[in-house]
């Protein structure tokens, strides 16, 4: 899995816009127990691209960070 954070990370440097990269790395982090990390990538998502998501989309992310909050 560190390989895996590693390359999400770096694909949020390469483009600071994949929202799809942020997610990855806070699922990887919630699956690792770095909740608190998870957290703060989930708040990146619902600060950059909440507004453009859709509804299930949305419901998804507050449902995780819903989670997290609970195991934080």
């Amino acid at each position: 899995m560190p390989q895996a954070l590693r390359d999400f990370e770096r694909s949020i440097e390469l483009d600071p816009d994949s929202k799809d990269a942020y997610i990855n790395i806070s699922l990887a982090m919630y699956h690792l127990g770095r909740y608190a990390d998870a957290l703060r990538y989930l708040d990146v998502v619902k600060g950059k691209f909440y507004e453009r998501m859709s509804l299930r989309d949305r419901e998804d992310i507050e449902r995780l960070y819903t989670q997290l909050k609970a195991l934080k």
